[in-house]
């Protein structure tokens, strides 16, 4: 009888401090002010389906809530216990977990290990266990596909090809075509002690659930002196399905001096590689996109897009896929010097480019802008307030995320 007095207490205290956790988080939450979206230029249709995401921290409480900004308003949401655990993960897993529950146990919340069509939802990642020696892995696939059809889930492992030459396996993106899946990796690899950074294409049959095919499409020496290549897969829009993958390599000389170690690109080169045709193509980037601080950051199917930033500007340049030419180029002048900021959050979608900044608070303001791709014609600018900000003695609005609905 004494044990269960002890048990039925202890139960008592977990659920008064569960409730005393959740009150004291909703009141906080209850007294937070608004973040609305303040129309500077423009028409604020343009940015109707734009979704901020962030957490807003006052001092004065000591309480940290989730915000969701629209050109509607602010959503709030406590910080749960079940949120602090599981994190913030973006928009597309939220989505899928809401959708698909079920599937989604157990999945790494991480945008490009998810496949979504009409007919499927598929997960594949890479796990490992060390056999015998400890530098000794069996590298795996793990995969899930769901039927939307026959509301059927299959989940199998698969072993990687080549185990004897792999020493690293990361999943970059999964994609169905074709009714086949396809496994976007790059693997580290060693053969006659000679190490390679490769990309592979693993076809895996989705019937059978066999792997049927293994391209390697890119092969990449070591390191060579003061030489380096690397090679970045552009992201497209979380689960969009395309059949060219779009690889940029760089080859860059290693600068070293007293106080830091810096790269300088000597060389970039476009590499597309089509999933159905198994076709390679490599294209020459135009000069002015050779230099180390344009960046790569989005391909839309159609169009890459390249960032840079000088002062208070984002220069933006889109190149066709298919020829490599420019297409267009054009600025978009910032409210404040990036060189003493954080880096804007971006994406872009629909033929608008969106950028936001990260953080805000009292002495510090926050802007959303939206423009035309094609003409580089600002459509939208917009500056995000803080309603009853002078009651608080100090607050700090964190964006971590910039979706489109």
């Amino acid at each position: 009888m004494k044990k269960y007095w002890k048990m039925t207490v202890t139960i008592i205290v977990i659920i008064v401090s569960i409730g005393s956790f959740y009150l004291t988080n909703k009141v906080a939450a209850d007294q937070n002010p608004d973040v609305t979206i303040e129309t500077t230029s423009g028409d604020m249709a343009e940015i109707k389906s734009l979704v901020l995401d962030g957490s807003f921290f006052d001092s004065s409480s000591k309480s940290s809530t989730q915000v969701k900004i629209t050109a509607e308003g602010t959503n709030r949401n406590n910080n749960s216990f079940l949120n602090r655990l599981i994190g913030n993960p973006p928009t597309v897993i939220k989505d899928l977990r809401q959708k698909n529950r079920n599937f989604m146990r157990g999945k790494d919340p991480i945008e490009n290990l998810f496949f979504e069509n009409d007919q499927f939802l598929a997960y594949a990642n890479v796990s490992y266990q060390t056999s015998g020696s400890l530098q000794s892995y069996n590298y795996q696939f793990d995969i899930s596909i769901l039927n939307k059809e026959e509301s059927k889930t299959d989940s199998f492992k698969l072993q990687v090809p080549n185990q004897t030459m792999v020493e690293h396996v990361l999943m970059e993106d999964v994609q169905i075509i074709g009714g086949e899946l396809k496994l976007i990796t790059q693997n580290m690899t060693r053969d006659n002690g000679v190490n390679n950074t490769e990309q592979h294409v693993y076809t895996v049959d989705i019937a059978s659930q066999q792997i049927s095919g293994d391209e390697a499409v890119l092969k990449l020496p070591e390191d060579q002196g003061d030489t380096q290549m690397n090679a970045q897969l552009i992201q497209t829009s979380p689960l969009q399905d395309d059949e060219n993958l779009i690889f940029m390599v760089t080859e860059s000389s290693i600068k070293k001096d007293l106080e830091s170690t810096r790269f300088e690109s000597v060389q970039k080169e476009m590499v597309t590689y089509n999933l159905l045709t198994k076709e390679t193509t490599s294209i020459e980037l135009p000069e002015d996109i050779q230099t180390t601080d344009n960046q790569a950051s989005f391909y839309d199917g159609e169009m890459i897009y390249f960032v840079k930033t000088e002062g208070g500007k984002l220069i933006v340049t889109s190149l066709n896929q298919e020829s490599g030419k420019e297409d267009t180029s054009f600025e978009i002048e910032l409210p404040y010097k990036l060189k003493d900021q954080n880096p804007p959050l971006m994406t872009i979608d629909n033929g608008k480019v969106y950028v936001a900044t990260r953080s805000m608070n009292q002495n510090q303001k926050a802007f959303v802008v939206a423009v035309d791709t094609q003409t580089g014609k600002l459509l939208y600018s917009g500056e995000l307030a803080v309603t009853s900000a002078e009651e608080m003695e100090e607050y700090v609005l964190y964006l971590y995320e910039l979706s489109v609905k």
